[in-house]
């Protein structure tokens, strides 16, 4: 019963990391169709994909979710000005976080720039506070920060082990 249980948790663990390799797309549908839009036909929603994170593109990711301003939750309990203000502060960061996971690389030449500020563009005039939340979970998902984590424990065991056996 616990062989089962343990290939089973493997079998999900094994899965999930397949799932991670592979990219995840989402829609984002315009709020307003223009008439040209209408006219030719043109498609009312765009199509993304966020590809497994990079590692400089991870530590970009993390440095801004390090910014975000947390706040004391407020002490009369008025949580609508509380969350009013909140969206005002950190709005911002979290379309960067989405557009980073979407471009997955530095933006270094003028038209990675140009296309980075487009896409933070569309994104804000165009998502939802939900469609956002899903994106951010996305993102979080695709960070994988597990085997980051494990390749320093690991990192740290061997400087450890190699002292120990210098000093032994």
């Amino acid at each position: 019963m616990e062989t089962e249980q343990k290939t089973n948790e493997v079998i999900a663990r094994e899965a999930l990391h397949t799932v991670l390799q592979q990219g995840v797309d989402f829609e984002v549908t315009y709020n307003r169709t223009s008439r040209f839009r209408r006219m030719l036909h043109l498609p009312v929603a765009k199509k993304f994909v966020i590809y497994p994170i990079h590692l400089g593109t991870l530590m970009r990711i993390s440095s801004l979710i390090l910014a975000i301003e947390r706040e004391d939750e407020p002490t009369g309990g008025d949580y609508f000005e509380y969350g009013l203000q909140t969206i005002v502060k950190n709005k911002d960061a979290m379309v960067k976080i989405a557009v980073h996971a979407v471009m997955n690389s530095p933006c270094t030449s003028v038209f990675e720039k140009v296309r980075a500020w487009m896409l933070r563009r569309f994104l804000d005039r165009n998502l939802s506070a939900r469609d956002l939340l899903q994106i951010i979970a996305l993102v979080i998902a695709q960070m994988d920060v597990t085997d980051f984590l494990a390749s320093i424990v690991s990192i740290r065991r061997a400087s450890i082990v190699g002292t120990i056996k210098k000093t032994g």
